[in-house]
């Protein structure tokens, strides 16, 4: 069964295709479900295994997001306009193709206690986003789950041996995709789209 990747423009609404690596798919959901209650696009969802697979069917024109540093999205990287960049938490684009993705895991002291800092800044830009929509869905959307609950209490030991093991540097990354996915959403997806 061949995906469907025609430029679905219903009406006038644009329309993209995220493609997530194997760890990105929460990521992925959420910036669908985003551009789904607010977004003026469509979108649809595919992981990176199946649009390699589709690739040749796919327009130039097709708007595609790239979420996370994978196989197929590291040959765009080197060529982006990078519009957005802190802490390891990077988007961009060139022409038609958006990678958002992070590339480095802050563990040192005071750049760790930077980064929570601006998390915590995020997490109150974003509670006041979600204040300006009405829906419950929207505040759902905009809830952030890892923002400030089990994150800060992780991260407010800053002693570096602590950050050395696995399950830190997980949940350094996932704060990092949670900030910058809606970042995207409220800062680059118009543009990106408009481009």
């Amino acid at each position: 069964m061949s995906m469907n990747f025609d430029s679905m423009n219903n009406g006038n609404k644009k329309s993209c295709i995220i493609v997530y690596g194997k760890n990105e798919d929460v990521y992925a959901n959420l910036l669908v479900g985003l551009i789904e209650e607010f977004g003026e696009y469509e979108c649809s969802i595919s992981r990176e295994d199946k649009f390699k697979q589709n690739q040749e069917q796919l327009s130039s024109l097709n708007k595609v997001i790239f979420i996370g540093n994978t196989k197929v999205s590291q040959k765009f990287i080197p060529n982006l306009r990078i519009k957005y960049s802190k802490f390891g938490m990077n988007y961009g684009w060139l022409g038609n193709k958006c990678v958002i993705y992070t590339n480095h895991i802050p563990i040192k002291k005071d750049e760790l206690n930077g980064f929570i800092d601006y998390c915590k800044k995020v997490s109150e830009d974003n509670k006041n986003i979600s204040e300006s929509f009405g829906s419950v869905k929207a505040k759902a959307l905009f809830n952030l789950p890892l923002m400030l609950n089990p994150i800060v209490s992780l991260l407010g030991i800053a002693a570096l041996s602590f950050f050395q093991g696995q399950k830190k540097r997980k949940a350094i990354t996932e704060q990092q995709y949670n900030v910058v996915v809606r970042n995207f959403f409220i800062n680059g997806l118009e543009d990106f789209m408009e481009d």
